[in-house]
């Protein structure tokens, strides 16, 4: 057996002899090299991101579009994917969009991500997403949504990138069900590019 430098010369002499057309010599480049630089995300912190406090004690709003009450929201012990319970959603008469939202105020000018846990139950039209409504001092708005789980679907992670300008004083985050059926949502974060 030849000791590991032997080895690795031999390979090197094989290499470069069978290589007569190469200029230069053969140069490794490890996998690390290889790979683009991992994005790191830090996460902000903000009020039951898992849907542990009680309905009158918790900082997410219930709303819909405006006219008849439509939308039942209440705690599941049932479906979750982490702590004790989730939020489920279920239009029970035709409405629009039924919406669960927090507002956070003072976000540094920057890239952020939120994401989230998702399931749906035979939800229709436009369906369940992750999303984010930036607000200006003025008032003017911009949406960012996810990509929309229809029909009945698995638990599955679904996150939407934004970006927080310095005119931006208040993002609204959280998820809409635009259409019927029911819809769970779980452990949301809420992170930031560094």
């Amino acid at each position: 057996m030849n000791p590991p430098f032997l080895s690795a010369a031999l390979v090197f002499v094989s290499l470069t002899s069978t290589a007569s057309f190469a200029a230069e010599p053969l140069k490794l480049t490890t996998s690390t090299q290889l790979s683009a630089p991992a994005e790191v995300w830090r996460n902000v912190e903000f009020k039951d991101g898992g849907f542990e406090s009680e309905p009158g004690a918790s900082p997410w709003r219930f709303s819909q579009h405006a006219g008849v009450k439509a939308y039942r929201f209440t705690r599941s012990r049932d479906e979750k994917t982490e702590g004790q319970q989730s939020l489920r959603v279920e239009r029970t008469a035709e409405q629009v969009f039924g919406s669960v939202v927090q507002s956070i105020e003072k976000l540094e000018p920057g890239d952020y991500r939120l994401s989230a846990d998702l399931k749906s139950l035979d939800v229709t039209a436009k369906g369940w997403s992750v999303k984010v409504t930036s607000f200006d001092a003025n008032g003017a708005f911009e949406v960012a949504d996810s990509t929309a789980l229809v029909g009945t679907q698995p638990w599955q992670r679904v996150s939407v990138l934004f970006t927080v300008s310095p005119t931006v004083t208040s993002v609204m985050i959280g998820a809409s069900l635009r259409g019927g059926g029911t819809a769970w949502i779980d452990n949301v974060l809420l992170e930031r590019k560094r």
